[in-house]
């Protein structure tokens, strides 16, 4: 219990840091997928498994509440398993929407996340190669707040961003006492394809088509309750490298309970983000967002 309290006690902490730090964060830090976590079954080694996870967040102090509201929904595809391996297919879909409109949702973009990969276990780690594919475009950004206005061409902005490229990722699981473990994350992403398309144009030296490549971590202590309930905090890491202007980093801090069963789970949560540029606008600039949230998922999700 001690170790939990310390582990609250630096999330709360977190949770009042000003730091400068970066965005396009992956969509997978909500919910990174541990991709042999089965049993190898040989009599059940094509398309063994699909997962799910499914995510509702309220954003609060977002820039210009672009984040107001926030949904993901992603899926793990297991093409092949192999005794200590597998072939994965991963997808994942982010909806931003602020309260602009007479129903308080309004759409503003979206996110998608796309990666194959060959991923090796052994004892408690994992280690992975594959290719993943981000984007993020526009969506109704043409309309006006209120369907009663008139659209006004001046007011039009657009932002795309494309990132894609290989990555290496290593994941372990460390048992700290009888009713905790420790979870580790590393990854490298190599960024050769990138693109950020904005109008109108703006020549800000924060630019998704200077990025080479990116590093990051992630941690989560989980404590165990019973067997259908633990807490969690967790932290995720991400430093990009710009070669113009060097590297920029971001964050999302995380404390929840988990309500489990045998293969799925429901966690609430509470998180805060910052993002040194949140990908709204044609002008990058910085956003902070807490959020308050729940998440569907199957237990191959952390």
């Amino acid at each position: 219990m001690k170790q939990l309290l310390r582990i609250t006690a630096i999330l709360i902490l977190s949770f009042t840091l000003q730091t400068t730090l970066h965005a396009q964060q992956p969509l997978y830090r909500d919910a990174i997928p541990m991709l042999n976590a089965q049993p190898y079954d040989s009599t059940d080694v094509l398309f063994p498994i699909a997962k799910f996870y499914g995510q509702l967040q309220r954003g609060i102090g977002s820039y210009n509440n672009e984040m107001f509201w926030n949904i993901k929904l992603g899926g793990l595809f297991q093409f092949y398993r192999f005794e200590n391996s597998s072939i994965n297919f991963l997808s994942l879909h982010e909806l931003n929407a602020t309260p602009y409109n007479d129903i308080t949702f309004d759409p503003a973009s979206a996110r998608w996340e796309e990666t194959l990969n060959y991923s090796y276990r052994s004892h408690h780690a994992q280690y992975t190669v594959g290719y993943t594919h981000r984007c993020k475009h526009e969506i109704d950004n043409f309309d006006p707040a209120d369907s009663a206005q008139s659209i006004d061409v001046s007011q039009l902005t657009k932002r795309v961003v494309i990132l894609s490229g290989p990555y290496f990722e290593f994941q372990n699981v460390v048992p700290v006492t009888s009713s905790s473990e420790l979870h580790v994350l590393a990854r490298v992403d190599y960024t050769p394809i990138s693109s950020d398309y904005r109008y109108p144009l703006t020549t800000n030296a924060l630019s998704w088509n200077d990025i080479g490549g990116e590093i990051s971590l992630a941690t989560r202590y989980k404590y165990t309750l019973s067997n259908t309930f633990d807490l969690h905090a967790k932290l995720w890491l991400n430093t990009s490298f710009f070669r113009s202007i060097g590297a920029r980093s971001n964050y999302r801090v995380e404390a929840a309970g988990t309500l489990h069963g045998k293969n799925n789970a429901a966690t609430i949560f509470i998180a805060r983000e910052y993002m040194y540029d949140d990908l709204s606008s044609p002008i990058p600039h910085a956003s902070q967002v807490v959020y308050v949230g729940f998440r569907l998922m199957s237990v191959n999700f952390w």
